[in-house]
């Protein structure tokens, strides 16, 4: 029993053409590319020697943390193997721009209605 932590890397093989606030300005405007990164980063844990796959979290720091509130909202995030989602310094802001602009949220999301919080 123990912890296995895993970094995925989503844009440095491309920091030799542009700029990393570039790159994340990018990834915000392309959420669909930056999903399809952290998807197959959650896929590729799941088949790591020693990983429980159906015991999988996802954690992420300012622009990671950003990657984490997008895969929540995602269907992706309904994931059943993903026992826990947290974002610390996620870019909330962008991220609530880019789910408003692409329909990501539904009512009961955006108002908290039937979540057990209000």
């Amino acid at each position: 029993a123990g912890y296995i932590g895993f970094v995925a890397d989503i844009y440095s093989q491309d920091l030799k053409d542009s700029t990393a606030l570039e790159l994340e300005q990018m990834y915000h405007a392309n959420f669909t590319k930056y999903l399809s990164r952290i998807h197959a980063a959650v896929e590729h844990v799941k088949n790591m020697n020693g990983v429980d796959p159906d015991k999988i979290a996802v954690i992420g720091f300012g622009f990671g943390g950003s990657g984490a509130l997008y895969y929540a909202l995602s269907e992706d995030g309904a994931d059943t193997a993903v026992k826990a989602i947290a974002s610390f310094h996620g870019e909330l802001v962008d991220v609530a721009i880019v789910a408003e602009a692409k329909n990501v949220l539904n009512d009961a999301n955006s108002t908290g209605a039937g979540n057990g919080f209000q």
